[in-house]
């Protein structure tokens, strides 16, 4: 007699259709058939289960497991039919923590990248800063200014916000254009 057991698994945030699609997908893909395979092999009763005795489990684990997702929710719901509850109710959980694993290593390289540029931006900066005060210098030196008048003084505070706001919109720009490519 098969036996199924069945989870909810709630995706984070506001998504789509395509989003939903995407993930339904991913679960019954190989490369997290694999990962429940793992976490199947180290279960202490998987002598006890019947999908041991499959010639190709990965297989049988991409075919067997049923995905669906509520309507109009954000909400999957994992099925996998099996003679042996126990079996089914393990490999149901381990689809979800796979797929939850996946998702944390996809975001850690996300934002590990999203760091980096943005580290990469801060130091570009702040070369180009450093070089233009520098100029500065150089050109105070040279035309032997030495007090700017409280006018110039404002102009140059209200080029640098418009800069520096500039540089900040450049920056997210490009977060964004990152975040889009990943």
């Amino acid at each position: 007699e098969k036996k199924s057991s069945s989870d909810m698994f709630m995706l984070g945030g506001s998504i789509g259709p395509t989003t939903l699609n995407n993930t339904k997908e991913i679960i019954k893909s190989r490369p997290i058939s694999e990962i429940v395979f793992k976490m199947l092999k180290r279960n202490k009763d998987y002598k006890n289960f019947p999908i041991r005795e499959s010639k190709y489990p990965i297989h049988s684990l991409m075919a067997r497991i049923m995905v669906d997702s509520k309507r109009e929710t954000d909400i999957l719901t994992l099925k996998f039919d099996s003679t042996n509850p126990e079996e089914a109710k393990f490999i149901v959980n381990a689809f979800a923590k796979a797929i939850v694993q996946k998702k944390t290593e996809y975001a850690r390289v996300e934002l590990s990248n999203i760091r980096q540029f943005l580290e990469d931006q801060v130091s570009t900066i702040k070369r180009r800063l450093q070089n233009s005060e520098e100029d500065l210098r150089t050109y105070k030196v040279e035309h032997g200014i030495s007090i700017l008048s409280e006018e110039t003084r404002n102009l140059i505070e209200k080029s640098s916000d418009m800069e520096a706001n500039l540089k900040a919109a450049e920056t997210e720009y490009q977060v964004a254009e990152k975040k889009y490519i990943y």
